[in-house]
């Protein structure tokens, strides 16, 4: 890094001054995203890592918190790569480009990256399931309701349930409350019906 003065003496005396600037790569940069597990005890989650400088040709490594050694890939788009199939952990990040340097923290220290990958709390399930029958023979007044848990909603709201007759049918005469979520199915006269 900077300019090397040198002198050269050849046997007929003369002198010949030359200078040669000496380039340092840029230093080496990456960032994390991450996309957390959809299911519980799930395992597609994944880290987005984005990587500048250096000389390019980047391998990153990864390992959750409690292992001992990392795992590497090398990258597959000059500038990015995604680790697939992970599942809810913490995890350790680093980076490195094809002169194995990285990047470096204010105290001159190897930075590495943590992300929590996060998972919902339970795995959906039903509960607090009711029905009652039609009132009479012949009769479409029955109904029946059931309180979905755990799991994800659907981009933060309630749940997208459906519910069919036991032809497969999709029945629409239904109505969903939040807080916990519930749905009700009416308007059903005898036979069986799958959520």
């Amino acid at each position: 890094i900077g300019t090397l003065n040198g002198m050269t003496t050849y046997t007929d005396g003369s002198h010949h001054v030359g200078s040669v600037t000496l380039k340092s790569p840029p230093p080496v940069t990456f960032g994390v995203t991450h996309k957390n597990v959809n299911c519980f005890a799930g395992n597609d989650a994944n880290i987005m890592v984005a990587a500048l400088g250096g000389v390019g040709n980047y391998t990153v490594g990864y390992k959750k918190k409690e292992d001992a050694d990392f795992t590497y890939q090398v990258f597959h788009d000059p500038t990015k790569h995604l680790i697939k199939g992970l599942t809810s952990e913490i995890y350790h990040v680093c980076l490195y480009d094809g002169n194995g340097c990285a990047m470096k923290n204010k105290k001159g220290q190897e930075e590495i990256k943590v992300i929590e990958i996060k998972q919902p709390v339970a795995a959906v399930s039903i509960k607090d399931n009711q029905a009652v029958d039609p009132r009479a023979f012949g009769y479409t007044d029955g109904w029946a309701t059931a309180t979905v848990v755990g799991g994800t909603p659907i981009d933060g709201s309630p749940y997208h349930v459906t519910w069919t007759d036991s032809s497969g049918t999709v029945l629409t005469s239904m109505s969903n409350t939040t807080n916990p979520f519930t749905t009700q199915l009416y308007s059903i006269g005898k036979g069986d019906y799958t959520l």
